[in-house]
């Protein structure tokens, strides 16, 4: 899903000429710059990802949970 939202976050850059940055150094570096539009879909962008982001990873560690429920050094 992460790879699917970064292309998402290419092509959008592209379209409004902007760098192809991540969203939040964008919207920090070029906050001034960016239509209110902009930075609002910058900001529902960066919440999509930090959920995302906090969904795989919980995914992975339960699949690794699974997969060696009793491993200890």
């Amino acid at each position: 899903m992460l790879d699917h939202l970064t292309d998402l976050l290419f092509d959008w850059c592209s379209i409004n000429k902007l760098d192809y940055l991540s969203a939040d150094d964008l919207y920090i570096s070029s906050y001034n710059e960016l239509t209110q539009s902009q930075r609002d879909w910058l900001t529902n962008y960066i919440a999509i990802w930090d959920s995302t982001q906090e969904f795989e990873v919980d995914n992975n560690t339960n699949k690794l949970e699974t997969f060696i429920p009793t491993f200890h050094d």
